[in-house]
């Protein structure tokens, strides 16, 4: 997810868009897993998570 946005940061228009979207969803499969899976620090990495997704859907994602 990190590495989609670092590439879309540098693109502009449609295709920025369009790596934000890829990146949310991918926030959205690790929310998952995260939701299923019960691991130390989880709760926390959910919350980044979900920030993540609006900072992204703000964007234009």
């Amino acid at each position: 997810m990190a590495l989609i946005i670092a590439e879309g940061s540098l693109r502009r228009g449609k295709a920025q868009t369009h790596h934000f979207e890829i990146a949310r969803g991918s926030a959205a499969e690790t929310l998952t897993v995260l939701q299923l899976v019960d691991l130390p620090g989880g709760q926390a990495q959910q919350h980044n998570l979900r920030r993540i997704d609006r900072m992204l859907q703000k964007l234009g994602g």
